[in-house]
């Protein structure tokens, strides 16, 4: 017989109204329950509150897979819709004894201590279980040195315009994101914020503008969406996101090769859901921050 355990996060102030549901799903196993764990001792009030599903009574590990998964994505959708910023985890293990320690208690005890995941976590119900779970809080302290001197030393009446008052605001916020991918994904959009898309010269306007005449004197089925067609032509009247943002890059003196690539993952990650090209960087938000930050401030020293 096997089983799972589906462990997620909700934000602070979320509450069952009991500690302990029972759940009836279709297709679900002998009994569901959802908990809702303690807080810990030292918790504090922003941690995020613990909750897990069990199911037992599946056959086959893929049957209690496959039932644990269309869960996760129901409860990501329930979410959605009633608005409770569920994080389902990634399936990684966040907490677990080592493999030797393990074994040996498997060995000497007949009990198998399960690494805590993040997610889903399929097992073998007929082996005896317990969980062990490991917390600490670890910090990185930044001093900040000599800040009266810096700031007198930044200070001014700063008017900034709406585009740059907002990539300020972005870049700045992006620090608190805790998810690489979205701290990733935050430090792009303060490039695509400042960049300004210039138009192409004469010569291509006045091509673009022969491809409208006939595009209009062509005889296309009824089903053809002439307004897509022509804004898509409109949209050729100005260079492309990309080349604007490499072009704010390059003028700053940052390095346009990382950001290029950064670009390429950002788009694989929006569209894909992962980038495949440059797997590892939206991982790696610390790389193009330094790229984001000279970006920012030529754009903060060209208007003051």
């Amino acid at each position: 017989m096997f089983g799972f355990r589906l462990r997620f996060l909700s934000p602070p102030g979320s509450e069952l109204e009991t500690t302990e549901l029972e759940l009836t799903l279709p297709g679900a196993p002998d009994r569901l329950v959802l908990r809702q764990a303690p807080p810990r001792t030292n918790a504090l009030p922003t941690d995020a509150v613990v909750f897990t599903v069990d199911g037992l009574g599946f056959a086959e590990p893929d049957e209690a897979r496959q039932f644990g998964k269309a869960l996760k994505w129901s409860l990501a959708i329930y979410s959605v819709r009633y608005r409770r910023g569920f994080d389902m985890g990634l399936d990684q293990i966040t907490s677990a004894l080592g493999s030797t320690v393990r074994e040996r208690i498997r060995q000497d005890l007949g009990v198998d201590v399960r690494p805590i995941v993040h997610g889903l976590d399929v097992f073998d119900a007929t082996i005896p279980m317990k969980r062990v779970e490991c917390h600490a809080r670890a910090s990185v302290r930044r001093p900040i040195q000599d800040f009266p001197a810096r700031l007198a030393a930044v200070f001014k009446n700063y008017e900034l315009p709406p585009k740059l008052a907002l990539a300020v605001e972005l870049y700045n916020a992006s620090s608190f994101e805790a998810d690489s991918e979205v701290r990733f994904l935050s430090l792009v959009t303060v490039i695509e914020a400042l960049a300004s898309k210039h138009r192409h010269s004469d010569a291509v306007q006045k091509f673009l503008d022969s491809c409208v005449q006939l595009l209009d004197g062509l005889q296309l089925p009824p089903e053809t969406d002439l307004d897509s067609l022509r804004s898509g032509l409109g949209n050729l009247r100005r260079e492309s996101i990309t080349r604007a943002c490499l072009n704010l890059v390059a003028e700053a003196g940052a390095d346009t090769e990382l950001f290029r690539q950064a670009y390429k993952a950002r788009s694989e990650l929006l569209h894909n859901g992962v980038s495949t090209t440059y797997p590892e960087l939206p991982r790696q938000p610390h790389r193009l921050d330094s790229v984001v930050q000279t970006v920012l401030l030529h754009q903060v020293g060209c208007v003051t």
